[in-house]
């Protein structure tokens, strides 16, 4: 007397039951970036790409987009605990979106937390190249590491100790770096130096941009000291704003977290209440820092201003768009309606950095 029930009951769930199956599971970190991205101006969309999903998901991974042949082109940065890789993606009119150049290098990063190369994309006044740079403070045969993407040649590496670039300093190490947007030509490299003891922390701040000869480098003729960083942080990130006079920070690994302080010409250095490292000072003087899945803007003074869902849109940088500061954030997604774990797209987002506090 019950199987009628049984078979009725069976009938009625099965469809449901298929099409759950069809339709693609629940991604908490995409989800997240699209409450964010939808807030957005979507630049452009980028692919079809293909590549093994596990490839790439074996570490950190995000989309960079160049700073001279288009938001449509760049850089595809992977970090694991023991090595890096770097992908540039093209665009030919004919043949579509393509993976033209890859590279890879070694790296001492056993604790992911550590994040202890900064990622940059330069700029090339003779609108040619695109050209990536990686930094890792205080490590002589990889303190920098240079890729530049030809079209044609395809994506060649360099390497190169800094510290030879600290003109005017003697016997120091570069402990701490950064990149702050200047202009539509170029961008301001800012580097902290340590002479020895916790009193000797010096700067400069240079001109940098990418160019076939070389770099325009133009050091100021001095420094101003840092009259002593708590715990004489060797390795760190370093930012500073040439327009603001005397105002810098610094976010060094202290084994448990960032240790964060700011600096001016005439106070010392004072910690900031928080301990996630400072993804970037942006040109409103405002510190973009990246808690778990969040954004945090936080003020020059530590104080917190707003937040906004990450997931798994990335920040990438400022930059000038129209003379008008920008933000750019990357997304990548996987086709997961069809389940293929090689076919991913990356879209491009754009905000004003004068709009941060709508994304709250």
């Amino acid at each position: 007397m019950r199987r009628p029930a049984v078979k009725l009951l069976t009938a009625l769930l099965l469809p449901g039951l298929l099409a759950s199956c069809l339709l693609p599971p629940f991604d908490r970190g995409l989800s997240l970036a699209e409450a964010t991205a939808g807030k957005l101006k979507l630049e452009v969309r980028i692919g079809p790409l293909y590549r093994w999903r596990g490839d790439l998901e074996r570490g950190r991974y995000y989309f960079l987009p160049g700073k001279t042949r288009g938001l449509n082109r760049g850089f595809l940065v992977v970090f694991s605990s023991y090595d890096g890789r770097v992908f540039y993606i093209d665009y030919d009119a004919l043949t579509g979106y393509g993976m033209t150049g890859e590279q890879s290098f070694q790296i001492m990063n056993s604790n992911e937390n550590l994040s202890n190369y900064g990622a940059w994309v330069l700029k090339d006044p003779s609108g040619v190249d695109d050209a990536l740079l990686l930094v890792r403070p205080n490590l002589a045969a990889e303190q920098r590491l240079e890729f530049q993407y030809v079209a044609g040649t395809g994506l060649t590496p360099h390497a190169y100790d800094l510290s030879a670039f600290t003109s005017g300093i003697t016997g120091g190490q570069v402990v701490g770096v950064g990149l702050f947007p200047d202009s539509a030509t170029t961008d301001f490299l800012t580097t902290l130096v340590n002479e020895g003891g916790t009193s000797n922390y010096y700067d400069r701040v240079s001109a940098f941009a990418f160019a076939t000869s070389g770099y325009t480098l133009s050091w100021p003729p001095s420094a101003v000291p840092a009259p002593g960083i708590p715990g004489s942080p060797l390795q760190g990130f370093y930012f500073r704003n040439p327009a603001a006079t005397g105002l810098r920070f610094l976010s060094a690994w202290n084994g448990s977290g960032y240790a964060n302080y700011r600096w001016t010409d005439t106070s010392p250095p004072a910690a900031l209440p928080f301990n996630n490292r400072i993804e970037a000072l942006l040109s409103s003087n405002e510190l973009f820092v990246v808690d778990r899945e969040q954004a945090v803007i936080y003020s020059p003074a530590g104080e917190r201003k707003y937040s906004f869902p990450l997931g798994d849109l990335h920040f990438a940088y400022e930059t000038y768009i129209g003379g008008v500061p920008t933000l750019l954030f990357s997304l990548i997604y996987w086709d997961q309606v069809s389940n293929n774990n090689e076919e991913f797209h990356i879209n491009v987002y754009s905000l004003p950095t004068a709009s941060l506090a709508t994304l709250d």
